[in-house]
């Protein structure tokens, strides 16, 4: 590594604990950083389901159920094709999720949603069938743009 480098690493990097943190050993022992990882996973849980629980208290006595149409509200709202309500471990996994994905970067956005594509082939073949029809309106209108054939 140049001394640039090592600048910008010790400057920017260095300092971040969770970059450090962020390769580790998978050891489940106390000290490790893993360890504090299952932990912080376990505390992060059980406060989405705290949320998740109360709002669906307030949802299931019809209190600002129609007002407040976040996320949260649509997910525990939301019913598939047999009528069925999410799981509570649904709702909190998509939660999460989206925490997860607002705070890192694009890249790991889009792995996320591809997962939970790939979780759900009803949703992924709709998904493909409409790329598949923007794509070939895209080659259309460059066929007649550009007299490409």
């Amino acid at each position: 590594m140049d001394q640039a480098a090592r600048k910008h690493v010790e400057k920017h990097w260095a300092p971040n604990q969770g970059v450090k943190r962020l390769l580790s050993l998978p050891i489940d022992l106390p000290g490790f950083a893993y360890n504090g990882a299952i932990k912080a996973g376990k505390a992060l849980r059980k406060e989405v389901m705290k949320i998740i629980r109360q709002r669906k208290g307030e949802v299931m006595e019809n209190k600002e159920a129609t007002e407040k149409r976040d996320s949260l509200t649509q997910m525990l709202l939301f019913t598939d094709e047999d009528g069925q309500f999410m799981s509570e471990m649904e709702i909190e996994n998509n939660i999460i999720s989206l925490l997860l994905a607002s705070y890192v970067s694009t890249s790991n956005a889009v792995n996320f949603f591809l997962i939970h594509l790939a979780e759900l082939p009803r949703i992924y073949d709709e998904v493909f069938k409409g790329k598949k029809t923007d794509f070939i309106k895209v080659v259309q209108t460059n066929q007649y743009i550009y007299g490409v054939y």
